[in-house]
Order: structure tokens, then C-alpha cells, then sequence
């Protein structure tokens, strides 16, 4: 099984990576950055300055269906109930805050459907930094509860260190309960 080299421990995250259990899912167009309501938005900026990424986004995206046509190339959303890969993953990675950047209160959905997306043996893995009075540990805990996941590891950084008390981010590992 193919594993890459990284600092501080090798990916992926199991040690299994194939083309038949793998996603990897880019997410930056958040709405924070450029949807109405977002925080640019609040702000009284001008979202076109933001949103001007997304058009060459989606010429990229083209491009890279022609340029691998094998391969799967979704454009979603994380909030769509509807969004469907067609399999199980054995791990589906919400990195670069992905849980405080979705639309306030959409994070159960997001977390619902992440969870639908979860072999049976697989791992949801989300990292996000911690803001007070925003979205959390204790939250995050009780949404994936509610999708039949439980918390099997936290850390304070994708390396692995330990979480506590006064951690500005966290990384958390949930898995299907039993």
C-alpha cells in the first residue's frame, strides 16, 4: 500500500490509501470570504473582489476532467443533503476549518452527510480553529453523537499533540459507534 513521506508521521491516515476508499475534498470558497453574510460581507467589503476566484475555479475544475478523466471530479456543496459520491469512504478530511466556515447552523447537516459518506470501519477526521462563543469540541461532539459517531481521538494539532484546556484548535478523529 502506497504511503507518502510527511512530517511529522506518514500519510494517510491509516496507512491505506487507494483509489477505490480516497476523496480528496478542496473546499475554500467559503462563505465567510464570499457569500452574503459571510464575514468580508459583513464588513461592508465588496464580495466581487473575493468571488473573482471562482469562475477561473471552475475552469480549473475543467481542466482537470480532461486532463484525468478517470478520476472523479465533484463540485458540491457541503450543505446539500443531496450531494452523493456513489461509495463509502474510509476517511473523509475537513481541513482548513471547514466546520466554522459552512453557514451558521448547517454544521449538523455537514456533519450528517460526512458521516452518510463513512464506510463502516471509517473515520471522519475535522479540524477547526477555536473562537469563543463559536463553534466547538463540545458541539462537534454532540452533532456527530447524533450521526452515530463517537469521538475516538483529539489533538491540539495536526501532529498529533495532546488537547487541553485553553486550545486554540483542534483536530478530531470520530468514528461509527461500535
Amino acid at each position: 500500500m502506497p504511503t507518502f513521506a510527511a512530517d511529522p508521521y506518514p500519510w494517510p491516515y491509516n496507512g491505506d490509501w487507494r483509489p477505490d476508499n480516497t476523496a480528496i475534498i478542496v473546499i475554500d470558497m467559503q462563505t465567510d470570504f464570499c457569500g452574503k453574510g459571510g464575514y468580508v460581507h459583513a464588513m461592508g467589503y465588496d464580495l466581487s473582489l473575493t468571488r473573482a476566484p471562482i469562475e477561473p475555479i471552475r475552469a480549473l475544475l475543467e481542466a482537470a476532467r480532461a486532463k484525468a478523466p478517470d478520476l472523479d471530479w465533484v463540485q458540491g456543496d457541503l450543505t446539500d443533503p443531496e450531494l452523493d459520491f456513489g461509495r463509502a469512504f474510509d476517511v473523509v478530511v475537513m481541513a482548513g476549518n471547514v466546520l466554522i466556515f459552512v453557514p451558521t447552523g448547517s454544521e449538523a447537516r455537514v456533519l450528517a452527510d460526512a458521516a452518510r459518506w463513512l464506510a463502516p470501519t471509517g473515520r471522519l477526521v475535522a479540524g477547526y480553529s477555536l473562537r469563543p462563543g463559536g463553534f466547538g469540541p463540545d458541539e462537534h461532539d454532540d452533532l456527530a453523537a447524533r450521526c452515530g459517531l463517537v469521538l475516538e481521538d483529539r489533538w491540539s494539532t495536526w501532529d498529533r499533540r495532546p488537547f487541553g484546556p485553553g486550545d486554540n484548535y483542534a483536530v478530531s478523529v470520530h468514528r461509527r459507534d461500535g
